[in-house]
């Protein structure tokens, strides 16, 4: 191989093949990690004396790159600390060979740190009973009336409820939900006739704020004993109100048919003698009235047939027909009428 030849071939410079990778993210540092440049795979010549590593913020101004000193510069990763909170930066790896000039091209990444907590605390947080046994209603006062500050660009971003029985403060339960202006938020699977303990916490995308002021309240007494003793009385009265609607219902259907077309009163099967109307005995002028019981005796010519009429005031008591012969075929069979004579009258 020439001189000429050997001088070209070492200016290859060594290249790492892909971009480094951010392994952890803080409020003040990143960490960083990247593949190691190898002989005769990547492009460039050993022999490889180690890497570089650059950082700056990333601002539209391209500020100067700040290069670390590295401790073992054969290390294929690299925390940087000594960084702001929320801010976005730029970071660059290269590979240096021997010799001077001999560092190859900067593969770049970009990074942010972490937001602080939250400051601040949701105030008012009130525990309300409500009608339901398994559920608590919280209510808060607004965000923007309670001081906290997210200290993150991206503002608030969840809200979390922490609750657990005073009896049992083991049983922590705790619901995490976006930030919602309304300032309430229902619980539920609690358990009933039981004292809670609330508070409240904050969020932005990175970390959880200070819990706020505990607060305390009870969920209502479950109604399973006394809806099960006032089912038998409700389902009487229901069925109680049924018939009585239903016998009304039918005495106005009978009502009105009897007023469309009324019917005749049934004959007694058996009418008897108190049934029948009382006959008073005519009277007339002149003619005094009659108040004694009479008795009178018939004979019929040639007959043994008899009647006997009682009389008082007119009416007939115990009447006894007059025995009718076989065969009466002449006028002559039939009894003879005279008109009655009366005192007084012609």
């Amino acid at each position: 191989m020439s001189i000429s030849s050997y001088f070209t071939l070492n200016q290859v410079l060594p290249r790492l093949t892909r971009s480094p990778f951010i392994q952890e993210t803080t409020q003040t540092s990143i960490t960083l990690s990247w593949d190691g440049w190898m002989d005769g795979v990547d492009i460039g010549d050993p022999p490889l004396i180690g890497y570089k590593v650059y950082y700056k913020e990333a601002l539209p101004d391209s500020s100067q790159w700040i290069r670390l000193d590295r401790g073992n510069a054969l290390n294929v990763s690299q925390m940087i600390d000594g960084l702001s909170p929320d801010r976005d930066y730029l970071f660059g790896v290269s590979a240096v060979r021997d010799g001077d000039g001999g560092e190859g091209p900067l593969n770049n990444v970009t990074a942010s740190t972490s937001c602080l907590a939250p400051t601040g605390v949701l105030s008012h947080v009130t525990v309300h009973q409500v009608s339901s046994p398994e559920q608590l209603l919280i209510t808060w006062q607004s965000l923007t009336a309670d001081g906290a500050i997210a200290n993150c660009r991206s503002g608030f971003t969840n809200t979390s409820i922490y609750f657990s029985s005073t009896s049992d403060v083991s049983s922590q339960g705790s619901v995490q939900f976006p930030v919602d202006s309304a300032g309430s938020y229902y619980l539920g699977s609690m358990v009933p006739d039981t004292q809670y303990s609330v508070y409240m916490t904050l969020w932005n995308k990175d970390s959880e704020g200070p819990r706020s002021q505990a607060s305390f309240g009870m969920t209502s007494q479950t109604q399973t004993s006394v809806s099960s003793s006032m089912v038998p009385w409700a389902l009487f009265s229901i069925i109680l109100l049924i018939c009585a609607v239903l016998v009304v219902i039918v005495l106005i259907f009978r009502w009105k048919r009897r007023k469309a077309d009324p019917q005749p009163p049934e004959p007694r099967a058996n009418p008897t003698t108190e049934d029948q109307p009382i006959y008073e005995n005519p009277t007339f002028d002149g003619s005094p009235p009659v108040n004694a019981y009479e008795s009178l005796k018939r004979l019929e010519d040639n007959t043994t047939d008899d009647a006997n009429i009682n009389v008082k005031k007119g009416r007939k008591t115990d009447p006894q027909p007059p025995k009718l012969r076989a065969n009466p075929t002449t006028d002559e069979d039939q009894p003879t009428y005279e008109n009655p004579i009366f005192e007084g009258k012609k």
